[in-house]
């Protein structure tokens, strides 16, 4: 939760060490760490009110158990940060919101290029570091650190020092511990506390019994503080304190307690079994209409109630006295815990708070209903892209429970798909299709979980580049769909299918299927289909149609969702590859950016194949050659995380092409191809023809005429490949290629007459950036049928 504690008005300034941290220049870590209840969060609340007064920006997180999920955690932070600065970090928050986010890396880069670029400083404060035990979480923290500009700088409260790098932040003096020493208040310290702040009617000799019995433990000189309030002889009370300190805890809470009035006592307890309260749920838990007033009276009495600010009302009881409170619920009344647990659970999931609504569901041992919560909300986070949320939230659920409930496995299914986790979907399907087998189901439900079933498979294959046929039955079910988004899908999947078979008029036919059923959706979810439509009219350079879809694909109005602007970013990629084979280079490099700017990745092959390949070509021809290799190296990456052999020939053959190195059982590989038939799928064919265009540079480089003969018969070969299908963009490159290699032969006339349509048809189309790539030699071969035309 982003939100700072007040300090209670009796605590007192730690001046002691408000003064050491004045001397911690610009360390990046100030670590705060002792055990429960030696006022870290205070101090640390103080800091921040001196580095406010002074103009330093503090966001404020108060970690829970929640955060162990990096997605959240990341949302958490950044939510924290535009709490004072609101104007970073608006495109990661989207995105996390969203939670389509797959590399935390690339938002934490971003959020600190943010930062060092305005030039601000701005302190994060991070409190109870120590309920993080997740690894990924701790290595948010980790890249903070180690990549975190000198504007940018940490405070952490934990009880101990793990999960940080502190040795090495140690080593480089970046590192500034307070620890329970430290914490601890002096003599002088208590004594300011007790007769001070607190006004008690106390001697020197005293607030030293107190002190050394509280061992300066900051909690217990509270504690103590509130139970000798009013008592017109500390005496005897101060005397019991002798020798109790393990257990003066537990022993102050008891005297606390005992001195409120029982119906205050069990609006306490009522209210200590959520993680934070407010009017409207003290209300429900408690029974009490007048709950507003009762929270603010305990706050104001510092019955161990903390404002949360800046959040709606909200209030925290202090963790210790929180579990004493439930401790003694569960003593005096155990049927009610779970009553009341049940109570929270009804009116969080009422408000929209699905995630505690849960945790209380399944405190009150009643799992059933957690599912069932769950159950209710799946379909919604999915179609909102909040796939980390919905991930967890099944991770707190019993398994033999969501086994059994199809719409739960799809649910999760759809949201691994969205996270690119290509084994997880495959699993979820699994289950699903067992779910079904085993579930009393209509035959219409059972048609329709078995059509979204297909559905999620063939959209994963789609994403990991494996998609062949469209499952039969998703094209004869499409009309009996109940879900206009599922049919929308449907038409993707199958328009997808057609163009990988080289089925123009198929393509054709179900983007106008898919506008059908997207008319009454959201403009952006037709970004897909109008992509795919795009791809198919560019290959079969009617360049006005594809511009049109691509534009079309492009285009989210400012009410639309995070996701649906990533989407369409995405989209610009295509829109980017085509603007580039026309020359606007401006315009392609814009669009081309865009789509590897923000937090998420590319996971569709074709966006990656422009974002990451036609980019660097792009970045090499303006001079930019370290941005070229770093687009190419980041392409690599993807390829090889993904398993994605036709974006790997891309990356390889832009290296080639550059001149770059590239590695030797590679060059082997290519230079020893054996011949291959022509591929009917356009993806294995788009390897094999990639391959190949990169083996014909590798032999054309040789700049021997053995080397341009066996080039010349690769050039061929591809040229007849290619021609067997409708693809007259790729079959210009091609022929253009194969000129080269008469060329490089000496064979000029040869080379015009094969170079002569294929020119014309790209000057018909507006497409010689195409041309000028071509290969080695076709700036000669252009000159020269400039000078000497073919005859018509």
């Amino acid at each position: 939760m982003a939100a700072m504690v007040e300090s209670a008005p009796s605590v007192i300034d730690r001046s002691r060490l408000l003064d050491a941290l004045r001397t911690t220049g610009e360390r990046r870590l100030v670590l705060i760490h002792g055990p429960a209840g030696f006022g870290k969060t205070t101090l640390a609340a103080q800091w921040a009110r001196e580095l406010r007064a002074t103009g330093t920006p503090v966001a404020w997180l108060t970690v829970c158990p929640d955060d162990d999920n990096v997605v959240w955690f990341l949302t958490h932070l950044i939510e924290a940060v535009r709490r004072v600065r609101p104007e970073l970090a608006r495109r990661e928050l989207g995105a996390l919101l969203e939670e389509r986010s797959s590399d935390p890396r690339s938002v934490l880069s971003a959020l600190i290029e943010e930062i060092h670029d305005t030039g601000r400083p701005i302190t994060l404060v991070l409190d109870d570091w120590h309920r993080v035990e997740s690894r990924d979480t701790r290595a948010v923290v980790d890249h903070l650190l180690e990549h975190g500009c000198r504007h940018l700088r940490l405070v952490v409260t934990a009880r101990g020092r793990t999960g940080l790098p502190l040795s090495r932040l140690s080593a480089e003096r970046q590192l500034f511990e307070i620890d329970t020493a430290a914490l601890r208040f002096d003599a002088g310290e208590a004594r300011a506390f007790l007769v001070g702040a607190s006004e008690l009617p106390l001697g020197a000799e005293d607030v030293t019994r107190v002190w050394a019995s509280t061992e300066g433990w900051p909690a217990g000189l509270r504690l103590a503080q509130l139970s000798l309030a009013g008592r017109e002889d500390p005496a005897p009370f101060i005397d019991n304190l002798s020798g109790r300190q393990h257990v003066i805890g537990e022993y102050l809470t008891e005297n606390v307690l005992e001195s409120l009035d029982p119906p205050l006592l069990d609006f306490l307890m009522a209210t200590s079994l959520t993680t934070r309260i407010c009017a409207g749920l003290a209300a429900a838990l408690s029974g009490r209409a007048d709950s507003a007033a009762v929270l603010e009276q305990i706050a104001d009495r510092n019955l161990f109630l903390h404002r949360l600010d800046g959040d709606g009302g909200w209030f925290r009881y202090h963790r210790l006295f929180a579990d004493h409170l439930q401790r003694r619920l569960s003593y005096w009344d155990p049927d009610r815990v779970r009553d009341l647990h049940l109570c929270a659970s009804d009116w969080l999931a009422r408000h929209d708070l699905l995630t505690e609504a849960v945790d209380h569901a399944l405190a009150a041992a009643e799992p059933e209903r957690a599912v069932d919560l769950v159950e209710s909300h799946a379909v919604n986070l999915v179609n909102s892209s909040r796939m980390a949320t919905m991930l967890g939230l099944m991770a707190k659920l019993p398994v033999p429970l969501t086994e059994s409930r199809p719409r739960l496995q799809l649910c999760v299914a759809w949201a691994n798909t969205g996270l690119n986790h290509t084994e997880q979907v495959r699993a979820a399907v699994r289950r699903t299709y067992a779910a079904i087998e085993d579930s009393d189901l209509t035959p219409t439900q059972e048609t329709e979980f078995r059509v979204e079933a297909e559905l999620v498979t063939a959209t994963e294959q789609l994403h990991t580049d494996q998609l062949g046929e469209a499952p039969k039955l998703l094209p004869g079910h499409i009309e009996h769909l109940s879900n206009p988004l599922l049919a929308l899908a449907v038409a993707g999947v199958s328009s997808a299918a057609a163009l990988n078979r080289f089925d123009y008029p198929g393509v054709r036919q179900w983007h106008t299927t898919a506008v059908r059923y997207g008319r009454d959706l959201p403009s952006f979810a037709l970004v897909h289909s109008n992509c795919i439509a795009g791809m198919a009219a560019f290959e079969q350079l009617d360049i006005d149609a594809a511009a049109t879809h691509l534009t079309n694909a492009t285009a989210t109005p400012a009410t639309d969702s995070e996701a649906a602007a990533h989407a369409a970013a995405l989209a610009g990629a295509l829109l980017g590859d085509l603007r580039y084979a026309q020359g606007r280079l401006a315009e392609a490099d814009e669009l081309l950016t865009a789509a590897t700017a923000g937090p998420r990745k590319p996971v569709s092959v074709d966006v990656m194949v422009a974002a990451y390949g036609t980019a660097a070509r792009l970045a090499a021809l303006r001079g930019d050659r370290d941005r070229a290799i770093h687009l190419l190296d980041a392409g690599d990456r993807s390829a090889r995380d993904g398993s994605l052999p036709r974006l790997a020939a891309r990356i390889t053959n832009e290296r080639v092409r550059l001149g770059l190195p590239i590695a030797d059982h590679v060059r082997a590989a290519l230079l020893h191809r054996p011949p291959d038939p022509a591929q009917p799928v356009r993806v294995r064919s788009a390897i094999a023809e990639t391959d190949r265009d990169s083996t014909i540079r590798l032999l054309l480089a040789d700049r021997s005429l053995s080397a341009a003969a066996v080039a010349c018969e690769h050039a061929r070969k591809l040229v007849r490949d290619i021609d067997a299908h409708p693809r007259p963009r790729d079959l210009a490159a091609a022929r253009l290629l194969h000129a080269c290699c008469l060329r490089a032969l000496g064979d000029d006339p040869a080379a015009r007459t094969a170079a002569a349509p294929a020119l014309a048809a790209y000057r018909r189309h507006g497409l010689l950036r195409l041309a000028r790539d071509a290969g080695p030699g076709i700036t000669e071969i252009i000159a020269d049928l400039e000078r000497n035309p073919l005859p018509h």
